[in-house]
């Protein structure tokens, strides 16, 4: 039989910071920031910056926040009900 060539792993390509900030649904500067204070993976090509999209998904997924449920409050801070008008208070009237 002959040589069996390696099955060779296939690597996403690396995503332009534009890309990158793109797939996270971030702002590019946002994107910098993140990289330089070392939350997100990045790398260094020559001059520019490269983001692996199973970093990104790494990132995505450190963060996520789990679903709570929450009540839903009925009455505002003003005292109105949400969506209509507060219901008026009867005044006493003293018949003198």
């Amino acid at each position: 039989m002959g040589s069996t060539l390696a099955t060779a792993v296939r690597r996403p390509k690396l995503l332009k910071p534009d890309e990158a900030a793109e797939y996270l649904g971030i702002a590019h500067w946002k994107l910098y920031e993140l990289a330089r204070n070392g939350v997100l993976a990045s790398i260094k090509v020559h001059r520019t910056i490269r983001f692996d999209p199973v970093d990104l998904d790494t990132f995505i997924d450190r963060y996520r926040r789990p679903a709570v449920a929450t009540r839903r409050r009925t009455w505002n801070v003003k005292g109105k009900r949400y969506g209509q008008a507060r219901p008026k208070r009867q005044r006493r009237h003293e018949s003198g």
